[in-house]
């Protein structure tokens, strides 16, 4: 009878020792392959731009339909055409559709990255890049990490982008909502 001499698996998200052929930990049941065949290769400001076009695309179609739906139900004709601007101002009804709108566009922007993020690893812009979101330390982000970074990357958007410059310049390719939330970027296969 032979023995399995190889090193034991160790899970990187709860450190359970596994044995080495294991594909999920026993303990806490991450998939422990997935983070083996990663290539730790921190994506490029490029990748990561690229994947936030496709993500914005998406976020504001559904914010359109979304924000459409609400304007069918709650407003008459006549708020839907105080959006307008008459004389340079805009009516009171106007603003409350404004501000829907905003609310609607970055209230969606934060749910969709924080439950793909925390669900799959990544967005649907970071899957056609082929980009994953990871923990510093290689392991799974959960999905309260990933609320963190994504509410911490809508507040980023305020700065109109400055923080995203810093990206190209540290050392694991980092955005300032990367280090509040202790993630990083990685290129997968």
């Amino acid at each position: 009878m032979e023995q399995n001499l190889a090193a034991p698996a160790v899970c990187p998200q709860c450190g359970a020792a596994n044995i080495a052929s294991a594909r999920f930990c026993s303990k806490c049941g991450i998939k422990l392959r997935e983070i083996s065949n990663l290539e730790l290769r921190y994506a490029t400001f490029g990748e990561r731009l690229a994947a936030f076009i496709f993500n914005l695309i998406i976020v504001l179609l559904m914010t359109a339909l979304l924000t459409h739906f609400i304007d069918l139900i709650f407003f008459s004709p006549a708020a839907r055409a105080a959006i307008r601007i008459n004389d340079t101002t805009i009516s009171p009804e106007g603003w409350t559709v404004i501000w829907i709108w905003f609310g609607t566009f970055f209230g969606f922007g934060i749910l969709y990255s924080a439950l793909c993020t925390g669900l799959w690893g990544r967005t649907v812009g970071k899957m056609l890049i082929k980009l994953k979101v990871l923990k510093s330390d290689g392991s799974r982000v959960s999905i309260s990490r990933a609320f963190v970074r994504s509410l911490a990357y809508q507040i980023n958007q305020f700065s109109w982008g400055l923080t995203f410059i810093m990206i190209p310049f540290t050392g694991k390719k980092q955005g300032l909502h990367d280090y509040i939330a202790n993630t990083i970027v990685v290129k997968t296969k």
